[in-house]
């Protein structure tokens, strides 16, 4: 059963998204185009695998309509979780390897995905003022996973990446932490399970960047760090 469903998901990613290439010349200068993708890519993976998600204070993601959305990172079940709750206007900020999936990184790119350049740190800095730009230009979401990595130990948070929060400083747009519950009692490759269950995820209280410079990241990212450990750790109590 754990390779079937398996195979189901992954088939249903192939073909949606080899269907949604087709029609992204027709939605292609479309604000929610990557938003539509992720939708769809959820939709079909909940439907199949039984995996289903819930969030507390979902409203926090359209308070404002500029707004940067950080979240914790377990697996590739994230496309699940995240997805169902995907924001109007929103592209996601990744490592730029992800283009090199074949079919789904390339919609990755035609959706309006930032691949960030981490080997060159200039290239890197240049393409998040690129996107300073565009969200001060008009209303635009950004998500990112600050952990810059899958966490093989997800009850304890990796160490944040400064790039999410010098968006935010720059644009002066809102942060929206979202922190999702235990994903691996429900899908974990390693140990071949695939159960039905719901995830249970929270939107924090969103964070108003006005007024800070850069000399305010630091202790921006940590208290931010700090709020989601807690749900963390409420979470994943919860689930035990």
């Amino acid at each position: 059963m754990f390779y079937l469903k398996l195979c189901l998901c992954i088939l249903w990613c192939l073909l949606f998204t080899t269907l949604y290439l087709l029609v992204i010349p027709f939605i292609y200068f479309s604000a929610d185009r990557f938003g539509y993708w992720t939708k769809g890519l959820s939709w079909g993976v909940r439907a199949l695998s039984g995996i289903d998600a819930t969030m507390e204070n979902p409203e926090f993601l359209t308070r404002h309509p500029t707004i940067v959305v950080v979240g914790n990172h377990q697996s590739a079940v994230d496309v699940v979780t995240y997805g169902k709750f995907t924001p109007p206007k929103v592209v996601a900020v990744g490592k730029k390897e992800i283009f090199r999936i074949p079919i789904i990184g390339w919609t990755f790119a035609l959706s309006g995905g930032i691949g960030l350049d981490r080997s060159n740190s200039s290239k890197a800095i240049r393409q998040l003022q690129e996107l300073v730009s565009r969200m001060r230009a008009g209303k635009l979401c950004v998500g990112i996973l600050p952990e810059g990595t899958r966490n093989r130990h997800p009850e304890t948070l990796l160490p944040f990446k400064k790039g999410a929060f010098h968006l935010a400083i720059d644009s002066g747009a809102w942060i929206v932490p979202i922190v999702s519950g235990p994903v691996g009692t429900l899908f974990d490759l390693k140990k071949r399970i695939a159960r039905p269950g719901v995830v249970k995820m929270v939107a924090l209280e969103p964070v108003s960047t006005q007024g800070l410079t850069r000399e305010d990241l630091k202790p921006l990212m940590h208290s931010i760090q700090a709020s989601m450990q807690l749900e963390v750790n409420r979470l994943f109590g919860e689930s035990q």
